[in-house]
Parts: structure tokens; C-alpha cells; sequence
């Protein structure tokens, strides 16, 4: 299936100073004047597989919208249809943090490779598609390291193996080509129009000549070929995926400032707010920033509104954007708070357990969001009002280190401590 681009245009601009005034005093929330002045730089870039039925990348798309405007989601009364266990040691390795996909109508993960119980070769895996209606797999391809982060374009996997980026035919599992070494720690492989765009989590620097100079943590590669293109040094490191914000024309690292020329690797604007866990959607431009959440209007990088909680507790996690209300974890209150997409404005706050299980992926169609929580339990809130529509947490679903998640037609999946995948409908 050919991606579809989002009707989201965008032109870029040197954001150089901004008013502070205007202040909306509801839950720590504020709404701020337009920018003093900027320069345009009329440079236009659409978000990439937004309007895409599947689920071919961890985001779902280049905004990092988390959410796929085609799928109907689980039943009201959801139940796991069958599990996938993992063979390797998940707690130590990070291997369930594998981040499923489902593309036309096939669910694709990695799991460790059944002929080996040595761990020192727990590292070798296999990427396997599975029947979404049995979960019965057929293997496409082994790697003697793991695979990070695949992405499925047109028939072909793009993949993390080790330091380095590879590509294979998604049929019969033959590889295609492989990068040079690029950095430990790969945290995002995208395909944008013939570019990969590659995203280390890893913060590292060279010595070598009596400085610390930052190594680079952001590369675009030729999507047929492998070779590098550019490369630029990141802004910051962390055990959680780094996932860009990618535009057709422009990439933005998290946490950096420079929104950045996608061909000539030239920064082509500053924006005024470095975030973490960028999303852009329907022009809108999202972040989390210092323990609240802002919000830009991607054409004139006008701050549309900032909520700052006092408890700084908002905002580890993507915001996701349903209909007229943002979806934002708190992290230290109930669970998940609405925010009015307008105005910041909270709506209304939802405790879902009686426990604090970590959630950093949720995700959403039309009406409602998914959560995925740390073991796999999950939950779904009407997002009109933050009711919780049902809960899911099974024996199975110990509490632990574990996340991924995907959604595709009414098909839902998460991934437990050690590494079980969880199919849920």
C-alpha cells in the first residue's frame, strides 16, 4: 500500500521573540499573544502515513500521532484472543520493548530464536508474521543481533540491527542492503518519500582531541541504498524511544531546537521551545516541556497555549489528539487528564487502577484512547469525558518493564514485562 499524506501543510519560521501575556488561569494553563515578529521561510512539508489504516511504525506516523483514524478498536467487552511468549531474557536485554506492527491485516514482531536457550546468544532474533485470527507465525528473517524498531513501506522491513540500519524484502526475508555502523541505542527507523530517517536515544561524545564534541545521533540515509546522506549531533539521551517529528521537507529531534532541512540537513528554523515527545497534527505542534504540555500552531509557530501544572506533573508521554480534546498522562495525579485542544483548558482527570501502573504509549481512533500500560494491561477512556469504557489485566500481565503497542482495525496489542505479545479484541 502506497503512504498517504496528511492534508497538514506547514511553512516553517525563525521564531525570535514571544510575548508573554495573556494569561488563562484554569489549572495552570496559559494562552499566549502572538510572536513579536518572525521571518517566513516558506518552506512546506506534509506528516507522512497519517491517514494510514495500519500500523507500520511505532507512532503510527511521522506527526507521532498515535492515532489511526481508521480503526474501530476492541469490542466493549474486550478479551485476549491469544498470546505470543518470547524466549529470551526480556528484564535484562529490552527485547520486549519491541513495538509491534499490523500491516494489512498482518501482525509482525520479533521474538528470540527458538533453536538457542544459551544466553549469550539471546541477542539472535527472528522477525515473524503472525495471523492476527490464531496468532500462528511463520519466520521472514533471522539477525544475529537484535531487530530494533522495524517499519514496514512498501513490502520492504527497515530495521535497527545493532549499530547498523538494514533493509529487507518483507516476502521472502532477503536483505536488501545494510548501512554503515551508524550508533548504538537506534531508537527510530522511518521511511519519508526516498529518505530513512534514524534516530539514536544514545547521548555520546569523541574525546579524541582533548574536547567532548557530540557524536551524531540523527542520520537520514538513502531509503535505496543505505548510505548516509547527513548526519547531525542530538540534544539529549534516554531509555525511552526517541522519536522524531518528520515532515517531508524537515526533521525536528526531540529536544532540540532546529527544526532541520530534510535533503540539506541545514537547520531551517528555531523554535522558540525545545520539546520532548514532539507531535504535529492537523497543524498543530505538541511537546512536553519541563513537567507540562505546550501547544504551537505549526504555520505561524504562534504559542497557542501552555499548561503548567504546579505539581509539574503532565506530559511524560505523546499527546494524543482526539476530536477536540488532548489526551495527556499525569503522572503524578489519576492517571490521565483531557485538555480542551483549544484552549488547555483541563476537562477532566481519570484514575483507572487503584495501583500506579506506568504508561508511556497510548494510543486512539475516533472516539476513544487505548492505554498500555507497563506488563501489558490495558484500558479504554471515552475521551468526551474520561470515563473508563473497560479494563483488561489478566495473570499473565505481570507488572514490569515492557511496552509497545499497535492498533489496527479492531485489533489491539501490548507487550508484557517479558516480552509476551497480547492481542486484544
Amino acid at each position: 500500500m502506497s503512504p498517504e499524506r496528511s492534508p497538514s501543510t506547514s511553512r516553517r519560521f525563525v521564531l525570535q521573540t514571544v510575548a508573554t501575556t495573556g494569561l488563562l488561569g484554569i489549572a495552570g494553563c496559559q494562552v499566549r499573544s502572538e510572536p513579536a515578529h518572525w521571518t517566513e521561510l516558506d518552506l512546506r512539508g506534509d506528516t507522512t502515513y497519517t491517514d494510514d489504516p495500519n500500523w507500520r511504525m511505532l507512532g503510527h506516523d511521522t506527526g507521532n500521532t498515535f492515532h489511526n483514524p481508521h480503526a474501530d478498536g476492541p469490542s466493549d467487552d474486550p478479551s485476549v484472543q491469544w498470546t505470543l511468549e518470547d524466549s529470551t531474557d526480556g528484564e535484562t536485554s529490552g527485547h520486549p520493548r519491541r513495538h509491534p506492527l499490523i500491516v494489512d491485516g498482518t501482525v509482525y514482531t520479533t521474538i528470540g530464536r527458538a533453536e538457542t536457550s544459551d544466553t549469550s546468544e539471546n541477542e539472535h532474533r527472528t522477525f515473524v508474521a503472525i495471523d492476527p485470527d490464531t496468532g500462528e507465525f511463520e519466520p521472514i528473517f533471522e539477525a544475529e543481533h537484535r531487530i530494533w524498531r522495524p517499519t514496514i513501506v512498501d513490502d520492504t522491513v527497515y530495521a535497527a540491527v545493532e549499530t547498523s540500519v538494514r533493509a529487507y524484502d518483507l516476502a521472502d526475508g532477503t536483505e536488501r542492503w545494510r548501512s554503515d555502523k551508524l550508533s548504538s541505542g537506534l531508537s527510530s527507523v522511518r521511511r519519508v518519500g526516498d529518505a530513512i530517517v534514524v534516530l539514536s536515544d544514545t547521548e555520546l561524545y569523541d574525546y579524541s582531541d582533548g574536547d567532548f564534541e557530540p557524536l551524531p545521533q540523527l542520520y537520514v540515509l538513502d531509503a535505496e541504498s543505505g548510505d548516509v546522506r547527513w548526519d547531525s549531533a542530538g540534544a539529549s539521551g534516554g531509555n525511552e524511544p526517541r522519536l522524531p517529528l518528520i515532515t517531508d521537507s524537515g526533521v525536528l529531534y526531540p529536544n532540540a531546537a532546529s527544526l532541520r532541512d530534510l535533503r540539506s540537513s541545514e537547520p531551517s528554523a528555531e523554535l522558540s521551545t525545545p520539546v520532548n515527545y514532539p507531535v504535529l497534527r492537523d497543524g498543530e505542534y505538541y511537546g512536553s516541556d519541563n513537567g507540562g504540555l505546550v501547544s504551537y500552531d505549526w504555520e505561524t509557530m504562534e504559542n497557542r497555549w501552555e499548561c503548567r501544572p504546579d505539581d509539574r506533573s503532565i506530559g511524560g508521554g505523546w499527546a494524543n489528539v482526539v476530536d477536540s480534546v488532548v489526551v495527556i498522562d499525569d503522572f503524578r495525579g489519576p492517571g490521565f487528564v483531557g485538555l480542551d485542544r483549544d484552549t488547555g483548558e483541563r476537562l477532566w482527570a481519570t484514575k483507572i487502577w487503584d495501583d500506579s501502573f506506568g504508561a508511556i504509549f497510548w494510543a486512539s481512533d475516533e472516539d476513544t484512547v487505548y492505554t498500555a500500560h507497563d506488563g501489558g494491561m490495558t484500558a479504554a477512556l471515552d475521551v468526551t469525558d474520561g470515563s473508563v469504557k473497560w479494563r483488561l489485566n489478566t495473570d499473565e500481565m505481570e507488572w514490569g518493564l515492557g511496552s509497545g503497542c499497535a492498533l489496527a482495525d479492531d485489533l489491539w496489542l501490548t507487550v508484557g514485562r517479558d516480552g509476551t505479545l497480547f492481542a486484544i479484541s
